[in-house]
């Protein structure tokens, strides 16, 4: 149904607790360490404009935003139950409103407009889709994790969604990404890392959620954290039979 040329992928999934981890961006629900190694910046018109803001000593204009997808009840409550048996962890869980699938990692957009319209556009026609997440683990890079992450196999429909919503306005052709699915729950630093007790975690779930939604989103940088503000979102309309 879409008209998309996606890479060629030789896994569904990434497992986490694998050694071998997939060549894929990290998690992009963004903080400043994210920022700082993100190629993914590409500025386009500026319509839309505010203060620049800074990252690690460099003046960065307009609005840091990606695309994602919000996660509903049943993933929330999944998420808040590893937090409550986990809660020995050093790390900064997610807090519940923020839980979502990321489907184009961030870019500095000077103008979101055309992107509200190419978000509102592609969930034209579409249908809730049902994931699953089965496993629980370090991430992105098992080698230098730098979050708590469940994963699970992609739906072909969110691969294929991922894919089309990188060619809006702004997000760079050669730094396009094949999708994960993957669901951020806690971040922490390498202090914390050698703080905590084990650098090793993973655990099966069975997390099964719907995803209705597509939103952008721009990312702040808190001091208690990442915090995210929704510009504009898209409900999935399915066509009539």
């Amino acid at each position: 149904m879409w008209d998309v040329r996606m890479p060629g992928v030789s896994k569904s999934r990434n497992d986490g607790c694998s050694s071998s981890p997939f060549s894929v961006a990290p998690d992009f629900s963004p903080g400043i360490d994210d920022l700082k190694n993100s190629p993914d910046f590409s500025p386009i018109s500026s319509t839309i404009k505010r203060s620049d803001f800074h990252n690690g000593g460099a003046t960065v204009s307009g609005k840091l935003v990606f695309i994602g997808m919000p996660a509903g009840g049943s993933l929330v409550d999944g998420a808040e139950s590893f937090r409550r048996s986990h809660a020995g962890l050093k790390v900064r869980w997610v807090k519940p409103g923020n839980l979502h699938l990321t489907l184009v990692a961030p870019w500095e957009c000077r103008d979101v407009g055309p992107v509200c319209r190419a978000i509102n556009e592609a969930a034209v026609g579409l249908a809730p889709v049902e994931v699953l997440f089965d496993t629980v683990s370090f991430g992105s890079d098992p080698r230098r994790p730098r979050l708590i992450w469940a994963t699970g196999p992609a739906p072909d429909l969110l691969k294929e969604l991922s894919w089309l919503l990188q060619a809006v306005p702004g997000v760079q052709e050669e730094h396009r990404r094949a999708f994960l699915l993957h669901l951020t729950i806690a971040r922490f630093n390498a202090h914390d890392l050698q703080a905590m007790a084990s650098k090793k975690l993973c655990t099966p779930v069975e997390w099964r959620g719907t995803f209705d939604t597509i939103c952008l989103y721009e990312s702040f940088m808190k001091p208690g954290g990442v915090e995210y503000v929704e510009l504009c979102r898209a409900p999935f309309t399915p066509f009539e039979k």
